[in-house]
């Protein structure tokens, strides 16, 4: 599950953070600390924190991201639709 795969790599102040998605499963595991974004907008002004928090995309979404948002995301796990991604510094 991609919500282990972020329980393992995270930091104590790194966000798992869902992008168009309402999932309440993740949200059961987080007990409610899952975050919830709404459209690319959104994720790229979430990708501008010093903190670098991990996302969650279906995977035809992050492959239709501009190239320099995609630049900001490390790709970690995959499981079914979605992937799992971590947020790197900006270049």
């Amino acid at each position: 599950r991609l919500v282990d795969a972020y329980l393992q790599k995270a930091a104590p102040d790194e966000h798992l953070i869902y992008l168009n998605e309402n999932t309440y499963s993740a949200q059961f595991y987080l007990q409610g600390k899952l975050v919830l974004l709404s459209g690319v907008d959104a994720l790229e002004k979430s990708l501008t924190s010093p903190i670098h928090h991990f996302y969650v995309l279906r995977q035809v979404v992050a492959d239709e991201l501009p190239e320099t948002t995609k630049a900001r995301l490390q790709p970690v796990k995959g499981y079914g639709k979605f992937m799992l991604f971590h947020a790197v510094a900006g270049k």
